[in-house]
């Protein structure tokens, strides 16, 4: 079956020439060895690898998109920051949204008040939503910070509604 442990070790060691000269093709290589292999994080790994260095913008996305499929979290963090990056051709504010709101609502507490500044970033400026300063007012930052809710202010209907009932998620 083989060792994905080592398998990433070793594109680890290609990606950062560490004991080896660097060699991100090398890299990408292990990496696709080790998602053979099973490897969910190693997804991620070559995502990136492909999008920041290879120049292979889409085949990262491809990578990314699968792991965020197969619920792994860091995927969604990756995905969110490359949709904002206005120097792709790629960039689209709208997916960087659905991708915060993504990770808010399924725990991806590390980056909580990161997340919480980009959305208000979003709606004040009106990037990929509608531009909002109400909504941003209305948002449970507090709780969402206390990682206790994660709900939107329904301006129309005057109630507080979970994210799951809003049209600003990834489906």
């Amino acid at each position: 079956m083989g060792d994905t442990n080592a398998m990433v070790s070793v594109g680890f060691a290609y990606s950062g020439g560490s004991g080896v000269e660097r060699n991100p093709h090398k890299a990408s290589e292990w990496f696709e060895r080790a998602i053979e292999h099973g490897d969910l994080h190693a997804l991620v790994l070559v995502g990136r690898l492909y999008y920041r260095e290879l120049n292979d913008i889409e085949k990262g996305i491809k990578r990314l998109e699968r792991a965020a499929e197969l619920r792994y979290k860091e995927s969604y963090i990756e995905l969110a920051f490359l949709y904002a990056d206005k120097t792709l051709e790629q960039y689209a504010p709208k997916k960087a949204v659905d991708w915060n709101w993504k990770m808010l609502c399924d725990g991806v507490d590390i980056a909580r008040p990161g997340i919480l500044y980009r959305l208000a970033q979003y709606y004040w400026n009106g990037e990929g939503v509608e531009k909002n300063s109400t909504k941003i007012k209305s948002m449970n930052f507090r709780d969402s910070i206390r990682c206790l809710s994660c709900h939107l202010w329904d301006e129309d209907n005057k109630k507080l509604i979970s994210f799951k009932q809003s049209s600003n998620r990834v489906a």
